[in-house]
């Protein structure tokens, strides 16, 4: 009823840590870093301590698919549905009949806070990452898939199968 978890706090946050040598990586662009940039940085609401440095992006696979081959489509990251103005749902916001079958993880929630303007993000169902589409041949093949996508939503890979 009062949107808290307890008297004067907004929410609870719950952590995980990584395993040692796992990283974590963002991309930005347009950002320079200043010269006075500290590598070690308080991060996040919570100000979790991260060791931030510069690096080259890793360079993903590239798969060949050939106009009319059937291919996947490999979710990388969560993917927002696509609600049109008359409220349907379209997950990738291609035509149900280019989809051949789909192997998809448990919906998961995903909201926040907006800090520019100071508002809550109403949490939405999202598909996981690691969700699979199976497309029939001749299908369009997308960079990427559901809404958000500038924000790194719905961030794909591509295969032959």
């Amino acid at each position: 009823g009062t949107r808290t978890t307890s008297d004067g706090q907004l929410y609870m946050a719950s952590h995980v840590r990584m395993a040692d040598g796992v990283t974590l990586r963002v991309g930005l662009e347009g950002w320079v870093e200043p010269a006075d940039f500290a590598q070690l940085r308080p991060v996040a609401g919570e100000h979790r301590m991260a060791f931030i440095s510069n690096a080259t992006p890793p360079s993903l696979p590239k798969q060949a698919v050939a106009a009319g081959d059937r291919f996947c489509i490999i979710a990388l990251s969560p993917v927002v549905p696509i609600h049109d103005e008359n409220g349907a749902v379209s997950i990738l916001g291609l035509s149900n009949d280019e989809i051949a079958s789909a192997c998809l993880g448990k919906p998961v929630p995903i909201g926040g806070w907006d800090s520019e303007h100071r508002t809550s993000v109403p949490l939405r169902s999202c598909i996981p990452a690691g969700s699979v589409w199976f497309m029939k041949a001749g299908a369009e093949v997308p960079t990427a898939i559901g809404e958000a996508t500038d924000w790194g939503f719905g961030r794909v890979l591509i295969g032959k199968w």
